[in-house]
């Protein structure tokens, strides 16, 4: 084990409809008062003092929280480098002092943005008390290791009723678990929307299939009238088999213009990924020619088994 801390909320964590948690509202001392309703806020943690090195991030400027940090001293806090720019631009906010949860308090440090919210979520401004001054009833044990942290839960299950028998754990699951957990309902609106898409291909080959079988059928003495003059079966394939890639290259003509302007609307579904997705871009309209040759492949077998003089009698 490498390091251990407490905090009072998870990050990734988040009330229910994706609410923020422990949301606070802060006001710089020194500057201008604001009412009480327009004032700023923060995402508002309560950690130990290893809260850093648990969690593998290094400190911006300015110092952590030590044992000094109790009861007894200057009430501190540290603050991340959104709220850092936002409450002064300009200027350096360590040193200065700042109202939160009914303290007031001196910024001691400046730590990176983490994303509390969750992973699709933009950086908030955060602020992070030591919970040697501020105690918190709830809280959960971050632990960072060396090794599985799978393997070690028992043994941190161990140590902690060893503490304090009557203790309750329970919960334990490793980072990589609640930040999948923080995508629940991300990945089921997406898989969701995979499923649409994935029907709306497959009604977009049933349709070429469909009007490319129904001019087939339409077309059936001039297929004769063209086997009669000399076309061969494979002349016949391509020609049905090229009416449906003109319909597929038609439809990606229209379509793809919209797909960019509708990527604007999915902006905030995605992270991690750009609206325009090369890959996307390109892999889709080629899946789509292919199924509009798969389409079409069944109807032009069907012309090339046409008799010509069949077709020519046909009516």
């Amino acid at each position: 084990m490498r390091s251990a801390s407490t905090i009072d909320v998870l990050p990734m964590r988040s009330y229910f409809l994706n609410l923020p948690a422990n949301v606070r509202s802060y006001q710089i001392e020194g500057q201008t008062p604001v009412p009480s309703e327009e004032q700023p806020n923060a995402d508002y943690r309560i950690v130990s003092r290893a809260f850093l090195g648990a969690m593998g991030v290094r400190l911006v400027r300015g110092l952590e929280f030590s044992e000094h940090d109790d009861e007894n001293a200057q009430n501190v806090v540290m603050v991340n480098e959104t709220l850092a720019r936002r409450c002064c631009p300009g200027e350096d906010v360590i040193g200065k002092h700042i109202r939160i949860a009914g303290r007031v308090r001196e910024v001691i440090g400046v730590i990176p943005d983490l994303r509390l919210g969750g992973l699709d979520k933009t950086a908030r401004p955060a602020a992070y008390a030591p919970n040697d001054q501020e105690a918190s009833p709830v809280f959960s044990l971050l632990v960072r290791t060396m090794s599985d942290p799978g393997a070690l839960s028992g043994a941190v299950r161990r140590e902690i009723l060893a503490e304090d028998s009557e203790q309750p754990v329970s919960d334990v699951r490793n980072m990589d678990q609640v930040i999948s957990d923080s995508l629940l309902l991300r990945r089921l609106s997406m898989s969701l929307l995979a499923v649409f898409a994935a029907l709306a291909l497959l009604l977009a080959g049933v349709g070429i299939y469909a009007l490319i079988a129904y001019t087939v059928s339409r077309r059936t003495q001039e297929i004769g009238l063209r086997m009669a003059l000399g076309a061969d079966r494979n002349q016949i394939m391509r020609l049905v088999v090229g009416r449906g890639l003109i319909v597929g290259v038609v439809g990606i003509a229209i379509g793809l213009p919209a797909s960019v302007a509708v990527t604007r609307l999915m902006r905030n579904l995605l992270f991690g990924v750009t609206t325009f997705d090369p890959v996307v871009f390109i892999g889709v309209p080629l899946a789509l020619l292919l199924i509009a040759a798969l389409a079409s492949y069944v109807p032009a077998r069907k012309a090339m088994r046409v008799e010509p003089v069949v077709a020519l009698r046909y009516e």
